[in-house]
């Protein structure tokens, strides 16, 4: 389910709003508006699995792209097109080339990601690490992935959009699992 033009939209997004930013803000802004979106909406913006890291939830493939880029391993042509909008600076730091696509993201998408960035903006490492600290960071094995439900909860989803989440999620799984 990983999109990957909406991945990196996204990411755009964030650094065209924050400038050169850190991994650690970039994927924190990510984690809140994906939490915030699933509580709300039922839907994920970026369909990318957040593992339960040391400093908070960071989106798996994500995270492998812009470490290929800072490594400069660009093998993949998804890495490619990532290098090609985004540099990777001094090990952590993200720096847009270009303007985000926002055709890529909706209505909704936009208004989660306009408030975390809000909310993340002007805070510490420290801070954001703690934050994110939540009930489904809490609940996932050190360095294994985070349950949608979860994320979907500690945003404040109710037990309609929990069983909405559910719902979808095993309907997604059988279909992957048919054969036609």
């Amino acid at each position: 389910m990983f999109d990957q033009e909406k991945a990196l939209n996204t990411l755009l997004y964030i650094t065209n709003a924050l400038g050169k930013t850190g991994f650690h803000k970039a994927f924190k802004v990510m984690y809140f508006a994906e939490r915030e979106h699933l509580s709300l909406y039922g839907s994920a913006i970026l369909y990318d699995t957040f593992i339960s890291m040391d400093n908070g939830p960071v989106p798996s493939k994500l995270f492998d792209i812009l470490k290929a880029i800072r490594e400069n391993n660009i093998n993949t042509s998804t890495i490619h097109a990532f290098s090609e909008a985004v540099s990777v600076e001094n090990r952590y730091n993200i720096t847009s080339k270009k303007k985000a696509d926002t055709d890529y993201l909706s209505e909704t998408e936009v208004e989660a990601l306009d408030r975390a960035i809000a909310l993340c903006k002007d805070m510490t490492f420290a801070e954001l690490r703690e934050l994110s600290h939540d009930i489904a960071w809490k609940q996932a094995q050190p360095n294994k992935q985070m349950g949608l439900i979860a994320i979907a909860e500690a945003g404040g989803a109710n037990e309609t959009m929990v069983s909405y989440i559910r719902s979808v999620s095993e309907n997604e799984s059988a279909l992957s699992e048919c054969p036609f």
